[in-house]
């Protein structure tokens, strides 16, 4: 029955995605924030009304100037998160390639039998199972995708001290990070349609037994 470890190694790699999309909307959050502080920091520094006498301005800006590198932890540490799912995900890669190797040798042992195997529970599960490959592409994809997205947001963090320079870069850098661009939103809903469809023929199949 190796669909099932098939299907539950396509599981956690959809896992890792979702991992991904959470920390993902952690990193848009503070990135947020970041544009927040920079703009209360650069109307502190630029207050001319009358109430700038009442205002301990240096004091502002060094407070601000605190929430902002707190900021910056929270961010690089939740970047390194992303950065372990990549390697999460080139471990199942890996199990993958393996899997193809095992139902290949499957095969050739399968054109040796002259009998054809009888029609079983087994059989009709596999008109459903994913196979070694489709495991394996859409693993490969998802793991590709990803770390082509986890280089773009890396680029735009080594540039993000010249985007806090004024608030209106900040906040364009915000919504293209947050666009995730190398990310095929249709692959990973066909993946979960896959896992869908077996579970529910699975289920179906078995109860009848």
């Amino acid at each position: 029955m190796q669909h099932r470890p098939l299907t539950q190694l396509l599981t956690r790699a959809e896992s890792c995605y979702k991992a991904w999309s959470q920390y993902h909307a952690k990193t848009v959050s503070l990135l947020m924030s970041l544009c927040n502080i920079m703009a209360q920091r650069t109307a502190a520094i630029n207050n001319t009304n009358d109430a700038k006498e009442f205002i301990d301005t240096p004091r502002l800006v060094y407070k601000q100037g605190l929430a902002f590198g707190n900021v910056l932890q929270s961010l690089n540490t939740i970047v390194g998160d992303l950065e372990s799912i990549l390697f999460d995900l080139q471990k199942l890669e890996l199990e993958a390639t393996n899997w193809i190797t095992k139902e290949s040798n499957t095969m050739i042992k399968r054109a040796t039998e002259t009998v054809p195997p009888p029609l079983s529970t087994e059989t009709l599960i596999q008109v459903a199972a994913i196979q070694p490959h489709d495991v394996h592409r859409y693993i490969a994809t998802v793991h590709f995708m990803l770390r082509k997205e986890f280089e773009y947001k890396q680029a735009w963090l080594d540039q993000l001290s010249e985007y806090t320079l004024r608030p209106e870069q900040l906040d364009d850098m915000v919504q293209q990070w947050d666009q995730q661009p190398h990310i095929r939103q249709t692959l990973l809903d066909e993946i979960s349609e896959r896992i869908k469809l077996y579970k529910q023929v699975y289920k179906v199949v078995t109860s009848t037994d």
